[in-house]
C-alpha cells in the first residue's frame, strides 16, 4: 500500500523533471505579477511592503535556481560531472556501473538541494498571506495560494518522496535524506540498479534492508542525545486548554524498557521491510538476516529499529494524508494535532497489519516473535521531538486552522458512514471498509 501511493506520488516526473521545475519557475513568475497587480487592496498592498522585498527575492530566486537545476540533471552535464569526480570515489578502473552510482548521487544531491530551496520560498510566501490574514474567499488569495502556492507545495512534497526512493537506494537513513551531509552517508553496491527507473520499481523497500547508521549528531550533541533518551515523557502540547490534551503526550515505562533490552542478547532476527507478505520473504534471506542480526550489540539493534522506524513513520504519514484527503501542506499540521499517542497507536496498528516491525527472539526451542512496544515509544518521542516539533510554528495554536483541519477530516468521515450505511464508527461494518488505522483517526477526530 505504502509503495502504490509513492510510486502515484512520482508518476508526472518519469519522464524527467524538466517540465515540473519549469512550471514552479513559471508559477514563481506569475506570483510577482501578483504582488503588484490591482487583486490586492491599497491596505493589503501597504501592509504586504513588509514581506514584499524579501518574498520577491525568494521568487526571483526560484527562477534563477531552476535554469541551474535543469541544467545541472541533464544526462550529459551528469556523466561529464561524474566523470571528473570519479577517482574521489574508486581507485582503479571504476566500471560503467560506478559511474552510474555517481551520476545517481549527484542527481541526488541536485535535486535535493533544488527542493529546498522550493520549500523554503513557497512556505515563506504562504506564511506572509496568512500573517496578514488576508480573506481566504478574495480572488487574490485564491489566485495566489490556492492556484499557485499550494500546488507547487504539493509537488515539492512529491520530490521529496522520489528524493526518500532515491535515498533508500543509495543506503542513506530516511531521516538524512534533506540533510547537506546525506551524501556522504551514500554507500556504492554492486547489485543495486542505478539508473533513474529504478526509482520506480515495485515494491522497493521489500528489496534490501534499510541501512543503520548509529548518528547522534543527527539529534543534536551526545549530551543531547542522552537528555532525549533519559527523558521517559512528551509533552508536546501548545498553550492552549485544546491542545494539551491527552492526545498531544505520550510515555514510555522504563522499567519495561529495561525488560525490552534485556532481551536483546536473544534476539536473532528483526522484520524490516515495508509490508511484504511473509511468503515473499526467502528462507534463506531470513537465515542470512539472522547471522547478520545476532551479532549486533545492543545500541546497534536500536540504531537499525530506529531507521526502520524513521521510514515508517514517513510513510504512514503519507498514507494518511491521502485517505483523509488532505493537502501535502498540512502534513505537520495534521501529525501535530493527531498526537504521539495516536500516531503510537496508529503506526503500531500498521506495523501488525503489514506483519513488520517485529523481533525473533530464541527462547528455548522455540522463537517468539513481539513488537517491542516501550521501544517502539521511545523512538517515536525522539524522531516526535526532533523531525515534528521543529516544524511547527505558532500555527499549532491557531484554533481556525485546527478547526478546519478537523472540519475535513470529519467530512471524510461523514462520506464514509455514508458509503458503509453505518450510523457509528464504531461498527464492524465501519472498521472493515474505511480499515482499522483510518478508523483510529477518525475516533481521534471526532470531537472539536
Amino acid at each position: 500500500m505504502q509503495d502504490q501511493h509513492e510510486l502515484e506520488a512520482i508518476a508526472p516526473f518519469k519522464r524527467g523533471f524538466k517540465e515540473s521545475l519549469e512550471a514552479q519557475a513559471t508559477q514563481a513568475t506569475t506570483c510577482q505579477q501578483l504582488l503588484a497587480s490591482n487583486l490586492l487592496s491599497g491596505e493589503e498592498r501597504k501592509a504586504m511592503q513588509n514581506y514584499r522585498a524579501e518574498i520577491d527575492g525568494l521568487l526571483g530566486e526560484i527562477q534563477t535556481a531552476t535554469r541551474r537545476a535543469v541544467f545541472n540533471l541533464q544526462d550529459d552535464n551528469l556523466e561529464k560531472e561524474a566523470q571528473r569526480e570519479i577517482h574521489s570515489f574508486f581507485r582503479e578502473n571504476p566500471s560503467a556501473h560506478q559511474l552510474s552510482f555517481i551520476k545517481f548521487l549527484r542527481f541526488f544531491t541536485h535535486l535535493r538541494d533544488h527542493t529546498g530551496l522550493l520549500e523554503r520560498g513557497w512556505k515563506f510566501a504562504l506564511h506572509a498571506v496568512r500573517e496578514l490574514q488576508i480573506p481566504e474567499k478574495s480572488d487574490f488569495y485564491n489566485q495566489f495560494i490556492r492556484f499557485r502556492v499550494e500546488p507547487c507545495l504539493t509537488q515539492a512534497g512529491a520530490i521529496k518522496i522520489f528524493l526518500r526512493r532515491m535515498g533508500f537506494i543509495l543506503g542513506i537513513p530516511v531521516r538524512m535524506t534533506e540533510d547537506k551531509k546525506a551524501e556522504k552517508l551514500a554507500r556504492y553496491s554492486m547489485d543495486r540498479d542505478y539508473r533513474f527507473s529504478a526509482v520506480y520499481q515495485e515494491n522497493l523497500y521489500t528489496m534490501f534492508e534499510p541501512v543503520a547508521i548509529p548518528d547522534l549528531k543527527a539529534a543534536g550533541s551526545v549530551e543531547t542525545q542522552k537528555k532525549i533518551q533519559a527523558s521517559h515523557r512528551l509533552n508536546a502540547g501548545g498553550s492552549q486548554a485544546w491542545n494539551t490534551t491527552p492526545f498531544y503526550s505520550l510515555a514510555y515505562d522504563r522499567f519495561l524498557l529495561d525488560q525490552e533490552r534485556k532481551k536483546y542478547p536473544s534476539v536473532v532476527h528483526i522484520d524490516t521491510h515495508m509490508g511484504a507478505e511473509a511468503h515473499v520473504i526467502k528462507g534463506d534471506i531470513i537465515r542470512n538476516l539472522t547471522r547478520k542480526v545476532s551479532h549486533l550489540q545492543p545500541t546497534e539493534i536500536e540504531a537499525l529499529y530506529a531507521d526502520f522506524l524513521h521510514t515508517y513513520f514517513e510513510l504512514v504519514t503519507d498514507i494518511c494524508l491521502v485517505d483523509l484527503g488532505l493537502e501535502s501542506g498540512m502534513r505537520r499540521l495534521f501529525l501535530f494535532h493527531l498526537g504521539p499517542y495516536s500516531f503510537y497507536n496508529l503506526t503500531k496498528r500498521f506495523l501488525q497489519q503489514a506483519q513488520t516491525g517485529t523481533f525473533h527472539r530464541k527462547k528455548g526451542p522455540t522463537i517468539v516473535k513481539y513488537i517491542p512496544a516501550e521501544l517502539l515509544k521511545l523512538i517515536l518521542m525522539t524522531w516526535w521531538r526532533t523531525v515534528v516539533l521543529p516544524t511547527i510554528g505558532p500555527e499549532k495554536d491557531d484554533y481556525g486552522l485546527y478547526t478546519s483541519l478537523v472540519r475535513q477530516i470529519r467530512s471524510q468521515m461523514q462520506k464514509a458512514l455514508k458509503e458503509s450505511n453505518c450510523a457509528d464508527i464504531n461498527q464492524p461494518e465501519f472498521i472493515a471498509r474505511v480499515g482499522a488505522p483510518t478508523a483510529l483517526i477518525y475516533k481521534r477526530f471526532q470531537t472539536f
